[in-house]
């Protein structure tokens, strides 16, 4: 992702190095999975519970791309 003009700084970190929506919504769909996983596995080991931490990572990469979208800052990068 390059950085555009007015576009805020957790945009830009949360889409650092990637190129393409396709993968930004790739690494999100991924996090929810592993989010609940994460859930799945705390049942028995309460440290897995740390994993929730997928979420707010999903939940990051939907609000950038929803930005991205917004603003037409996926100009330039490689077409889904």
């Amino acid at each position: 992702m390059k950085r555009t003009h007015g576009m805020p700084e957790w945009v830009y970190w949360g889409l650092w190095g990637i190129r393409s929506r396709a993968v930004a919504l790739g690494f999100m769909w991924f996090c929810v999975l592993a989010g609940m996983a994460a859930v799945w596995i705390a049942l028995d080991y309460p440290l897995a519970w740390l994993g929730l931490e997928f979420f707010v990572a999903a939940a990051w990469y939907w609000l950038a791309v929803r930005w991205a979208d917004a603003h037409d800052a996926w100009a330039g990068a490689i077409s889904d």
